[in-house]
């Protein structure tokens, strides 16, 4: 199945703090059995080739990690971390 708009990108937004959910990250909240973050990433996979993970916690993803971008690793980063690539 080829992505719906292959010349574009999709960027999941999954940092906070979680704190009005006592701490708990939402992504990993299950709906139906199954992680947010998967839900929203099988969607994702029909619209786009290539998906961003952003997030505050990368080590809570890795099981969706390709590749990291961090401040660390490049200069003036636009974000703190993200988790690039196809998922």
């Amino acid at each position: 199945m080829s992505a719906e708009y292959p010349d574009a990108g999709g960027a999941v937004l999954a940092g906070g703090n979680a704190s009005r959910f006592d701490g708990v990250n939402k992504a990993f909240v299950k709906l139906d059995g199954i992680p947010l973050i998967k839900h929203i990433l099988n969607t994702m996979r029909q619209l786009f080739d290539e998906i961003l993970i952003v997030t505050n916690s990368p080590e809570e993803f890795t099981c969706f990690e390709k590749e990291f971008i961090t401040s660390k690793k490049r200069k003036n980063a636009i974000f703190r971390d993200t988790l690039v690539g196809q998922t």
